[in-house]
């Protein structure tokens, strides 16, 4: 059957449309227009942050004062456009000693905006950015909302932050941070606390002392944390060293070099720990679970993991005791162990043991998998 020509015109023209806009030439004008604001403030005053569409740069100092550079940037398809699509721009500052509040505005923007309002021809080729560095004391309390844009801070005393489509950069955090971060990332260096949700983004961190972290379709990097609880969906986390770790986590790749202490519930979850120097509490399933090492001074690991290998490697001058456990599965283990008990019943195979003088603990029990206690 043929098209209709009035359907295969309307056609040609919704195509020639959509290759129109595709082909479209970036804006080749540009204008500026740069002024600053200074509000007296304490010496801690609150900090509100309103801003997208730019970049923002905060900068301690040792003055009561609050100072912002501002920078209005527009590129448009002619001078005179971008001349005056700055006026399409604006940093509204108000505030007292004790706070205040910075926000940018675009007044041509609109709610709901249709699709078709943005297609090239049919609406001017004007793009906007407001950019600022802001001055602020030393002692500030940090409230920020950012998006489309990166943001720069100094050392922070305590700070509530939301990040989207854009990136976070920051030295020491002395006391608290709360850090909403979406479809961006974040590089962080020493904080003390930290609470925090990220979603499509990556995070990367070089000492936390306390933290909570729900993460999804993201990758978080560490080098060093005491205490960490974390909520995980289809990420990837690496952590070079921590103290205590309580993970929750689905559909996951984490990576652990040293570890002291674990508490781990997983599904669909790859799971490996270069060395473990005192406890694990490990439920796994749908994946495998492997430590390459465990420390001298271990005292318990206790593994329960199903449609998946368990993989331990047991130093030969190891003095700990051990149960495991497979159902449709191997047990194997280093020729150097002293054998109690080693049976198999229905499929069920039970396999007891020592190494020296037997005085920690490795209980395993996996089911659909292999156990390997010389990997």
């Amino acid at each position: 059957m043929k098209m209709p020509i009035i359907y295969k015109t309307i056609l040609s023209i919704i195509l020639l449309g959509f290759v129109y806009t595709t082909m479209a030439i970036a804006p080749q004008y540009s204008a500026e227009k740069k002024y600053s604001k200074t509000i007296n403030t304490s010496d801690q005053p609150n900090i509100l942050l309103e801003s997208k569409k730019g970049n923002v740069t905060f900068q301690a100092w040792d003055n009561a004062r609050v100072e912002l550079e501002i920078t209005i940037k527009s590129e448009a398809d002619s001078q005179a456009d971008a001349d005056k699509g700055l006026e399409g721009a604006k940093v509204e500052v108000t505030g007292n000693e004790d706070q205040v509040k910075i926000q940018t505005i675009y007044l041509d923007e609109k709610e709901n905006k249709s699709f078709w309002s943005t297609v090239k021809f049919w609406s001017d080729n004007l793009k906007l950015s407001v950019d600022m560095v802001i001055k602020v004391p030393r002692n500030s309390y940090y409230d920020l909302s950012h998006t489309y844009g990166d943001l720069v801070l100094p050392d922070l005393r305590e700070a509530k932050i939301e990040v989207k489509y854009g990136s976070i950069t920051a030295n020491d955090v002395s006391e608290k941070l709360s850090l909403d971060l979406g479809y961006g990332n974040a590089n962080l260096n020493n904080i003390n606390a930290c609470n925090a949700v990220i979603k499509y983004s990556d995070l990367n961190t070089e000492d936390l002392i306390v933290g909570q972290l729900e993460v999804s379709y993201s990758k978080i990097s560490a080098k060093k944390i005491d205490q960490l609880v974390l909520d995980t969906r289809y990420s990837k986390v690496y952590i070079d060293e921590i103290n205590q770790l309580k993970l929750d986590g689905r559909f996951d790749k984490i990576e652990v070099g040293i570890a002291h202490q674990v508490d781990i519930e997983t599904k669909y979850t790859s799971l490996s720990i270069d060395r473990l120097l005192s406890q694990a509490k490990i439920v796994n399933s749908y994946q495998s679970v492997k430590i390459n090492e465990l420390g001298p001074d271990f005292s318990d690991v206790n593994i329960e993991n199903k449609y998946g290998n368990c993989n331990i490697k047991v130093a030969e001058d190891s003095n700990t005791k051990f149960k495991c456990v497979a159902k449709f599965g191997k047990i194997n283990y280093p020729t150097f162990v002293n054998i109690d008990e080693n049976e198999e019943i229905e499929k069920v195979k039970t396999v007891v043991g020592t190494i020296g003088q037997g005085q920690s603990n490795i209980s395993i029990v996996n089911n659909f998998g292999n156990i390997d206690l010389s990997h």
